[in-house]
C-alpha cells in the first residue's frame, strides 16, 4: 500500500520491458501490486539484500548477482528510468576508484 512503490512498479516494469532486465518483486508487507501481479512475499530477501539490516525506505531496489551472490545497492525512494539506466551503466564500465 506504499504509494511510492505504486509510482515506481510502472517504472521497473518499463526497464524490464526495455532492456530485458529481470526483476523480482518483493513485498516487504506482503502485498501485491498491478505490474507485478508475480511478486514474492519478503521470506528473509529484505534482510539479505540489505545484510541483515532490514530495508528502511522503500522502495529499495539492488542488483543481484546469483552466480557470484553479490548484492549491489542500486537506489532507495521513487528513481526515473534514465537515473536506474545510468547507475547501472555507471556500475558496469568504472572500477572502484575511477572517480565514482
Amino acid at each position: 500500500d506504499c504509494d511510492f512503490c505504486h509510482m515506481q512498479a510502472p517504472i521497473l516494469k518499463m526497464l524490464r520491458d526495455r532492456y530485458h532486465i529481470e526483476v523480482m518483486a518483493v513485498g516487504v508487507d506482503g502485498a501485491r501490486i498491478r505490474e507485478f501481479p508475480d511478486a514474492k512475499k519478503d521470506n528473509g530477501i529484505s534482510l539479505f539484500v540489505s545484510q541483515g539490516r532490514g530495508i528502511e525506505t522503500v522502495p529499495a531496489m539492488y542488483l543481484i548477482s546469483r552466480d557470484q551472490k553479490q548484492v549491489i545497492p542500486l537506489g532507495a525512494g521513487v528513481l526515473a528510468m534514465d537515473e536506474i539506466v545510468e547507475r547501472i551503466r555507471v556500475l558496469y564500465s568504472t572500477k572502484p576508484g575511477d572517480g565514482y
